[in-house]
Parts: structure tokens; sequence; C-alpha cells
């Protein structure tokens, strides 16, 4: 019969959407390890989980706290300003759970822990004024900056109002904004690649703090404190109480839905703890942030620029030369002008010895080349009959002198190196 009521229980769980209920012998033992300061996964009450943050571009952030892992961007626009505060700007925040983080959640369906979260953040960041908003004014009761905040749980694991705050905060103060120049009543904004964006004014960076009240097997009003629940032990716990505060002890929001009554006494010391572990978030925020912005590179205001998307995760970019006003290049200087000289296309066999040919092969090149012997044999060339006596040799003495006006003139060939 037990079994069978507790079946049919989960069933209806399911049905309603919400998750699976912590068994009775899981909730005694939880109580029972918390008596003897020890938690189902190995901390002690007052410790939280190791913390993670990544940054996935300009105000695009993943914070993690152990497996809770929340994803954080910001987005800017001009819009007209509100009637009632026409020189402050607007920040609006958007709180989304998908079933991705948890069965419990449906698509399209705000939940009362969707609100729950919207309420704290809005608390904490808005209502404290974390951010200047005035600093957000471009033209009073024209335009002004309004940003967005869009939160997403990815994966709920217990105490996802805390991972949200640390990746909102964290996404504020990593956002930056386009510059804009106002000329008259234009107002012209500047892209990243032109001009290096400008960050928001944060006045301090408010951080949540999230407690669970367990009862243990004594009195009513005795509970046990444990800092950063778990799922079980949010589902162990008879109330839960999120904290806020900033660097400098300031209690910036407290909330406390439902739940058992706790004492003063109890909530003084939770204040006390929460200022504790602020303090130790804070550095390990500002240590990340100093961190990512040593690895980005700042976008030059000249030709050699790069833009933040350029530089990837863990990488360590090397810091680009600032752009300078280019010198005038020299003119060029008038060179003499130098004819290139055709060099003569290489004939076959030319300055190389002949090769013997075959007798077939020579008469055929001799025929073919002694038209071309002719053309070119000079018309006024004066040769005097060899010794050989061919015919077709010489020319006539007649004509040579009657061309040199001479009579009786004899020719004398030159000696031989034979002859001498």
């Amino acid at each position: 019969r037990v079994a069978t009521q507790s079946r049919g229980k989960v069933a209806l769980c399911r049905m309603r959407g919400r998750a699976d209920p912590v068994a009775l012998n899981q909730q005694e033992f939880i109580s029972a390890a918390l008596n003897e300061g020890l938690r189902i996964d190995g901390r002690a009450p007052y410790d939280f989980r190791e913390l993670s943050i990544r940054f996935r571009g300009l105000g695009h952030v993943e914070a993690a706290i152990g497996h809770t892992r929340c994803m954080c961007s910001v987005s800017a626009e001009i819009v007209e300003p509100p009637p009632e505060r026409p020189n402050a700007g607007v920040l609006t925040l958007y709180c989304e759970l998908s079933p991705m983080a948890a069965p419990e959640f449906r698509i399209g369906r705000s939940s009362d822990r969707a609100v729950e979260l919207g309420q704290i953040l809005e608390r904490g960041l808005k209502q404290s004024k974390a951010v200047d908003m005035e600093a957000l004014c471009i033209l009073a009761g024209r335009k002004v900056w309004c940003i967005r905040l869009d939160v997403h749980v990815l994966d709920n694991q217990g105490n996802m109002t805390d991972c949200a705050n640390l990746a909102a905060i964290a996404a504020l103060m990593h956002f930056k904004k386009p510059e804009v120049v106002v000329t008259g009543d234009e107002v012209r904004v500047f892209s990243v690649e032109e001009r290096q964006p400008s960050p928001l004014s944060i006045l301090h960076s408010p951080l949540s703090v999230t407690v669970g009240f367990i009862q243990t097997g004594g009195e009513e009003g005795d509970v046990l404190v444990v800092v950063d629940p778990v799922l079980q032990e949010e589902e162990t716990s008879v109330g839960v109480m999120t904290i806020t505060q900033n660097s400098n002890r300031e209690l910036c929001a407290m909330q406390k839905l439902g739940g058992v009554a706790v004492p003063v006494s109890t909530i003084l010391k939770c204040n006390e703890i929460a200022a504790v572990k602020v303090t130790e978030m804070s550095e390990f925020l500002q240590r990340v942030l100093k961190e990512d912005n040593l690895q980005r590179t700042a976008v030059p205001t000249g030709k050699n620029k790069r833009s933040f998307a350029e530089v990837k995760d863990g990488e360590t970019a090397e810091p680009l030369p600032m752009a300078v006003d280019p010198e005038p290049e020299p003119a060029p200087v008038a060179q003499p002008c130098q004819l290139k000289k055709e060099e003569p296309q290489a004939e076959p066999n030319r300055g190389q010895e002949p090769q013997a040919a075959a007798p077939e092969q020579l008469n055929q090149a001799d025929e073919q080349a002694r038209p071309a012997v002719v053309v070119k044999k000079p018309k006024k060339q004066l040769k005097v009959p060899g010794g050989s006596g061919s015919k077709g040799e010489g020319i006539d003495l007649t004509r040579a002198l009657n061309k040199k006006k001479k009579k009786n003139c004899l020719l004398y060939t030159s000696p031989s190196p034979r002859d001498s």
C-alpha cells in the first residue's frame, strides 16, 4: 500500500509538471548528516560550490555554480525615454526557464519560479541602482539607451538564483555600448570597427547568496542553515531566503517567500555569512574580468582595425600598434630611358661547327639555300677572277672602267698568305 501511494504521488507530480519529490528516507539522511556537520556532496554547511565564468563575447556570459549553469546576454538599442524620467535610460530584464534546465519547466508558460527569479534580479539590479541610468541618456526627452538583459537557465541543479545573478552582473560589467556623437538634433552611432565602444557605468556590483533552512528532529523552530543548497536540499528545506549585498557590505535586497518562521538571530547570522561570501565572489569576478580584458585587444582608431570577435576564447591576443597618419610616399625619380635591344633569334647551327650530313640531305639543303644566296649577294662588289677559272665569277671590266673614269687600268689581286 505504501509503495502504491508513493507511485501515485510521483505520477501526480509528473502530471502537474513538478520534479520528482525527495523520498522520506533521503530527507532524514540529509537532516542527520547536517546534524553532524556534513552534506551529501561533502561540503561544509557554509561552503559554496566551485564558481566558473566564461565569456562568449561582449555582454555574453555563461556562469556556473557547480553543475547549475546560466547564460546571460546584454544588448542595447536607442529608444524614447518614459515621460516620467526623460533624462534616464531603461533597463529591462527577461528570464527564461526552458525544459532543458529541468523537466518541471514548460515552454511558453510563466511558472512561479520564473516570476520569483525575475523579482529577485530586478530588486538587486534595478531598485538598488547598480547601473547609472542617467549616463544612458543621449538627448534629454528624445533618445536614450535601452539595455536589455536576457537570462537563460541552462541546467538547474540547485540555487539557480545565485547563478543567474552572477551571470547578470558579469554580463553588465563586460558589456560595452557603441559610441555616439550628437550634432544638433542628429545622433550618429559608430560601429565597433570605427570607434572603440564604451562600458556601462556600474556604481556597485550586487551579488546574491541563497541559504536554505532544513528542519531537524528537535524543536519546531530549530533549523539548520545551509549555503548554496543543491536540488535535493532545496526539496528538503522548509524555507529559502536570498540576501543581495555588494562588496561594501551594503544590503541591497532580501527575499523570503513562505516557509517556517525564522528568528531574528538566525537572519542576522545569515546576513554575516552572506557578507563574507559576497566579498569572495566579488574578488573572483574582478579577477576574471581583468584576465579577459588582458586577452582582448582594444580596437585602434586607424586603418589597422580589429574587431572583438576575432579574439577567440583562451587566446592571448598580441597588442596591435596604434594607427598613425601614413607618411607620404616619395615621388618616383625619373630614370634614363633604356632601350631594350632585341636579341636576334638564334638560327640553327649559327656559331657552331657544322655537322656532317648525309649526301642526300646536303643536296636538298643546297637547292633550298641557293636562291637565298643569290638574293643576298651584293651587286656592287668587285671581284677579280681567281685561279679556279670558274664561270660566273667576276664582273665586266668595261663597266668598272666607265665608273671610275679611268682607262687602261690594270687590276691586281692581293697576294695570298701562301705567296708571302
